[in-house]
């Protein structure tokens, strides 16, 4: 039975290739603390989904690109604590992540409520905006369960 290799060992032709999500660890820092400093832009939307399809376009943009961001983290931070267990580094990037991912959360968690909460005549006015087209299926998705979401103030 052939002795397992450690990771250092291993070729790197048998090894992941994330440099489709970075180049290296700087680059991944680099977006880390971009998105983390952006985690304010949030509060600007609050309370102010359902004046217009356009401010609710605005909002869904800035919630997706930062979502797409952070999930470009997180999956490069897996994969390489993955890749070996016993480097301390990669976990801490995971650790990192993980909290940065569960601030967004908590940033974005007024969205889904507030967006039950626009009439449904509103909302239907919205969905005809062409403004909105790239996010109607996901609006369409997300009012399916308006009925079963509590008030913003229960969600709180």
């Amino acid at each position: 039975m052939a002795a397992e290799k450690l990771r250092n060992q291993t070729e790197q032709k048998d090894m992941w290739d994330l440099s489709p999500l970075f180049t290296d660890d700087t680059a991944w820092e680099s977006l880390f603390d971009s998105i983390k400093n952006r985690i304010s832009e949030y509060d600007a939307f609050r309370g102010t989904l359902g004046q217009s399809a356009a401010r609710l376009r605005a909002a869904l943009d800035v919630d997706m690109e930062l979502s797409r961001a952070l999930d470009r983290l997180y999956t490069y931070a897996h994969l390489k604590n993955d890749e070996d267990k016993t480097n301390s580094v990669y976990t801490a990037l995971l650790d990192r992540a993980t909290m940065l991912y569960t601030r967004i959360a908590e940033a974005s968690s007024f969205m889904t409520p507030e967006i039950h909460a626009i009439p449904d005549a509103t909302m239907n006015g919205f969905l005809a905006d062409t403004v909105l087209e790239p996010y109607r299926y996901y609006l369409t998705r997300l009012l399916r369960y308006k009925p079963h979401t509590r008030s913003l103030e229960v969600e709180e």
